[in-house]
């Protein structure tokens, strides 16, 4: 049994969050002793309490705060951790601080996007590191091409709860509370609202759908999409009325995707692993996701879904209408879909590899008692 801090600044929601928060649950179901960190967050409170995880918060406003790295290293000399699991930048820089005030057996920290790596990032994972986990091999290239050493860096992909998201999930309610006819044939993008995750690219081929599919209905749901003004208006200018609902971030996605027909993917970069993909494939559902990142390891062209160009709306559309006018092939590729997620991206066979990846550390700096 070991004792680990996962370490996780973001609050709940966001794809890294959810992934860092289902790893330490399933690290405690193999009998670890874990404790979940994040900075202060009543959600994180409940969430942990509800699920019986050890949760604690520690203020992490910054990289550089030496005062945070020190509680951080008090921290981990009170738990006697084994491991340090760093899931983003900031909490990473300071569990790298906090190794000059105590010793870490195992310092490991998470690349989840494909962007290239910077300098400085770059001396994080090189030095007092002992391992990076990047979440597919569209990372592991960017790390490697940063100078980082190959023998450091792992790839695991991210995981997805084939329970929580699963094809039997209920509807029962969703399309009468977002006024979306029955007989409509519902398109969603599920992603935050910025920039590279390509909102804009979604518009407009959706402009593109709407003229050729009178029954098509647009869904986008996350956060940043319910008060967006800019997305709203250019639904607008493309003339898209009534067709598209922006329902900004929710608790029941799986609902929503199981209201859904087809589910799309359009960003133009900065892709680990897409989780929004990994989850509708779960749910057993059609995806159209464009060619960024590690989305080509996730989506099988033509068999688990779709992939085209980024940054071009007009195949996109194409890939959506090709799935709405050929319901047969998009059952086909939805269930492909649903057994491809069960093999390869189940919490319970990450959580087997980064614990083989924490034993592996340990035993070859000597720690012969794990």
């Amino acid at each position: 049994m070991l004792s680990i801090i996962q370490v996780n600044r973001h609050g709940p929601g966001g794809g890294g969050s959810e992934q860092a928060f289902h790893l330490a649950l399933a690290l405690q179901r193999r009998g670890h002793r874990v404790l979940f960190l994040t900075a202060p967050d009543e959600r994180w409170r409940k969430r942990c309490e509800k699920a019986g995880l050890p949760g604690a918060s520690l203020p992490m406003h910054s990289r550089f705060n030496l005062v945070v790295a020190a509680r951080l290293a008090s921290i981990i000399q009170r738990k006697g951790a084994q491991v340090v699991h760093a899931h983003k930048g900031r909490e990473h820089a300071l569990a790298v601080w906090a190794s000059f005030f105590t010793r870490i057996p195992a310092l490991v920290a998470n690349r989840g996007v494909s962007f290239p790596v910077g300098w400085l990032q770059a001396l994080k994972y090189r030095f007092r590191t002992d391992a990076v986990v990047a979440v597919s091999e569209a990372v592991r290239r960017e790390l490697l091409a940063s100078g980082v050493k190959a023998s450091k860096v792992i790839t695991v992909y991210g995981g997805v709860d084939i329970e929580r998201f699963h094809p039997d999930v209920s509807a029962e309610g969703i399309r009468e509370e977002l006024r979306i006819p029955q007989s409509a044939r519902v398109v969603t993008k599920v992603a935050h609202n910025r920039e590279w995750k390509g909102y804009e690219i979604f518009l407009q081929a959706a402009a593109v759908v709407a003229r050729a599919e009178p029954s098509a209905f647009f869904l986008g749901v996350g956060k940043g999409t319910g008060q967006s003004r800019p997305l709203e208006q250019l639904g607008e200018e493309l003339h898209l009325g009534d067709r598209v609902r922006w329902v900004g971030f929710r608790e029941d996605v799986p609902q929503i995707l199981a209201a859904s027909d087809i589910c799309v993917h359009a960003a133009t970069a900065g892709e680990g692993l897409t989780g929004a993909v990994r989850e509708a494939l779960a749910m057993g559902k059609p995806v159209v996701v464009t060619d960024v990142g590690g989305n080509r390891e996730l989506v099988r062209d033509g068999e688990t879904g779709l992939l085209v160009p980024p940054r071009d709306p007009q195949r996109l559309a194409e890939g959506i209408l090709a799935l709405l006018h050929n319901r047969e092939r998009a059952a086909a590729m939805g269930w492909v879909g649903r057994q491809h997620v069960e093999q390869h991206f189940a919490h319970d066979a990450k959580a087997e590899r980064i614990e083989q990846l924490y034993l592996t550390i340990l035993r070859r700096k000597g720690y012969s008692q794990v």
